[in-house]
């Protein structure tokens, strides 16, 4: 089966309403933009934004997974290029990397939450968490194996970091328990070094 392209003038249309979206969001907060704020902005009609993107929730989506892939992007530069720093080193910069992308996604992921249920996507099927998931399992791997550890059951490791960051979590501690972005990297640090 041939991969159906997209138009040009429908993949320029994508690329400015997440632009738009996107720039509203970080300056009003997601709940408090409106569909028509953002076609408005986007200089497109509401026929057109809504063809593409049938609630917010899509669209918050498609945002999430837009800016996933340039930080997956960033990850496999810097693991290509850092195969001489230590692998607890290497994990580090990950996790750091990691809730920089959580910290202007969050409330994005969080408007999803409610599509992911009702529509039955499995988040932890989803590419986000899949390569999340094997590159922090990778890289505790292939620490034991330089410190000489013993096996580690890094799946549940991975999946602990990973849903440590998820939008409840996060909103718990950098909102109600007031951490700051850098103890909460910090935190996760610590976790992980507790299970190494």
């Amino acid at each position: 089966m041939l991969k159906r392209t997209e138009r040009r003038d429908a993949a320029e249309h994508r690329r400015i309403i997440l632009q738009k979206a996107e720039e509203l969001f970080m300056k009003c907060g997601v709940n408090q933009v409106s569909m028509h704020q953002i076609a408005k902005s986007a200089g497109v009609g509401q026929g057109t934004l809504y063809r593409r993107y049938s609630n917010k929730s899509d669209l918050c989506l498609d945002l999430v997974l837009e800016s996933y892939k340039s930080l997956h992007a960033k990850f496999e530069q810097f693991l290509k290029e850092s195969n001489e720093m230590l692998a607890e080193e290497r994990l580090e910069r990950i996790i750091t990397e990691w809730v920089d992308f959580v910290e202007v996604t969050n409330e994005w992921m969080g408007t999803t939450r409610d599509l992911n249920y009702t529509e039955g996507v499995n988040f932890f099927a989803s590419p986000i968490y899949t390569t999340m998931h094997t590159t922090i399992c990778e890289l505790l791997e292939e620490l034991r194996q330089q410190k000489g550890l013993e096996a580690r059951d890094h799946a549940f490791i991975a999946d602990s970091i990973i849903n440590a960051t998820g939008p409840s979590m996060f909103q718990l501690y950098r909102g109600e328990r007031k951490y700051t972005a850098a103890q909460y990297k910090q935190s996760l640090i610590q976790l992980v070094r507790m299970c190494t």
